[in-house]
């Protein structure tokens, strides 16, 4: 149950991901500890995901993407309009179009923007695509964003 409002509208995420792949098209990608419940929900219009979710993609070009130590609870959320995942997802593919996105120590809610209109998933759901685009995210340390 996170309540993220940072020029959002209505966004409640309340779910949890085990097993985060970073797969596709990806440029020197690093991951070399474990991460639990990543969200990813940028600039998204309307996106409902309610139910048991198996397998969600989101899928697009990856450059420089580092994740070296334990992450908990990565919220990816940026101009986000009434967007509702309340369910447990499992296997989260994680492939956006993000450049030099730097994770290497424990981090908390970070934030990366990103474009995707209007998708609509309000039953149990198998693969769900969601593209995106992001640019030059750094952390770097311990980093708390919890609003």
């Amino acid at each position: 149950s996170v309540y993220i409002t940072s020029t959002l509208y209505s966004v409640y995420i309340t779910s949890t991901v085990y097993s985060v792949y970073i797969t596709s098209t990806l440029y020197s990608v690093y991951i070399t500890s474990t991460v639990y419940s990543v969200y990813i929900t940028s600039t998204l219009y309307s996106v409902y995901i309610t139910p048991t979710v198996y397998s969600v993609y989101i899928t697009s070009t990856v450059y420089s993407v580092y994740i070296t130590s334990t992450v908990y609870s990565v919220y990816i959320t940026s101009t986000v309009y009434s967007v509702y995942i309340t369910s447990t997802v499992y296997s989260v593919y994680i492939t956006l179009t993000v450049y030099s996105v730097y994770i290497i120590s424990t981090v908390y809610s970070v934030y990366i923007p990103s474009t995707v209109y209007s998708v609509y998933i309000p039953s149990t759901v198998y693969s769900v695509y969601i593209t995106s685009t992001v640019y030059s995210v750094y952390i770097t340390s311990a980093v708390y964003f919890f609003f």
